[in-house]
């Protein structure tokens, strides 16, 4: 089973082992509709950000391709 492969890098065993994950969906505007009301659509992704940065978060992952559009902000 390969998808189980990328696990045992942190050394689990048991299920206490393995790392703390945070998901935040969040329900923003179209992002493909609503390209012309870029302010609101960013400052959802931006609250987003900041939400999980304030729980120690050091990374995020946007699987949305749109929303990288506003990497860069």
């Amino acid at each position: 089973m390969p998808a189980l492969k990328g696990c045992h890098s942190y050394g689990a065993t048991k299920d206490e082992d393995y790392p703390e994950i945070l998901i935040d969906s969040l329900p923003i505007p179209d992002i493909v509709e609503g390209l012309p009301e870029r302010a609101a659509t960013l400052s959802t992704l931006l609250a987003g950000a900041r939400k999980l940065e304030s729980v120690g978060a050091d990374f995020m992952v946007m699987p949305c391709n749109t929303a990288h559009l506003f990497y860069p902000d």
